[in-house]
């Protein structure tokens, strides 16, 4: 029996705070993962370090205990099996730059959505496979939840929306609802007023002690104002205001500071509920 043997990657990256995997479209539309046929001497390794740079621009690092081999009949060549060798890989702050001679795009995609994206059931089980690693070797080494907060906000989230995504787990609300409801509150709500990172505070403490209008003339106003008072003073204890543009312009905390501060809060005060 003959064999054709090609070698890749599956790539992913969590500079959101959450796993995305890079999901390639060739020409004919088919979504998989950057691989290629292995050329004169190189290992197998070799070879998906090439192929993921010439086709995404990528140069990951590599993680070590991955390795899924798949072999499946190549229809178009009788008597011919293709053996495919993946690697594991991450990539931070890199710019992904999809070959244009062969790529239709390059995406970042969470779990769910490539799995949905993706056509053949070969390369749904590596990203499976690949998923399942991640979760049980070091997905969880887990930066906590102030660490992961800090990286969404170097990735693009304002200081609100980093702080108040953090605890979608916490709410009835996806993380792209709060994102969305929390936008206009960064930057002291664009006027260096109120820290948006405070502010996510306070959203939250509406979310989790109001009853929601349905139960007027009922209402759990005053534990929200009670509990938003307490996480203010908590703040302001640790950096004497939540005005934004002075604790930047005066040098008293950082964004990222601020960040840290209002998750290791909320973390403390949703206990106690």
């Amino acid at each position: 029996m003959k064999y054709e043997k090609s070698c890749g990657g599956v790539v992913f990256s969590r500079a959101s705070g959450d796993v995305r995997y890079l999901i390639i479209e060739s020409r004919e539309g088919i979504f998989g993962f950057p691989k290629g046929h292995m050329e004169g001497n190189e290992t197998e390794k070799e070879t998906a370090i090439r192929e993921i740079f010439e086709e995404t621009g990528l140069s990951p690092d590599f993680i070590d205990g991955f390795r899924v081999e798949q072999q499946y009949p190549l229809p178009r060549k009788k008597g011919v099996t293709k053996k495919v060798v993946y690697f594991l890989a991450e990539f931070e702050e890199q710019e992904i730059i999809p070959q244009e001679k062969e790529l239709k795009s390059a995406r970042l995609l969470s779990y769910d959505e490539a799995i949905g994206i993706l056509q053949f059931q070969n390369a749904k089980d590596v990203l499976t496979s690949a998923d399942k690693f991640i979760k049980n070797n070091f997905r969880e080494e887990n930066m906590n939840k102030a660490e992961s907060a800090v990286k969404k906000h170097k990735s693009g989230y304002n200081c609100a929306q980093a702080v108040l995504c953090q605890f979608a787990d916490a709410t009835e609300f996806t993380e792209d609802e709060l994102y969305r409801i929390s936008e206009a509150f960064g930057g002291g709500m664009g006027t260096g007023g109120v820290c948006g990172a405070v502010s996510a505070m306070v959203i939250l403490a509406g979310l989790k002690k109001s009853r929601g209008k349905d139960a007027l003339p009922q209402t759990n106003k005053a534990e929200s104002y009670a509990l938003a008072r307490r996480m203010i003073e908590e703040f302001e204890k640790k950096n004497c205001t939540v005005i934004c543009s002075r604790l930047k312009g005066e040098g008293i905390r950082s964004c990222d500071g601020c960040i840290e501060d209002a998750v290791e809060i909320l973390e403390k005060m949703l206990k106690e509920l």
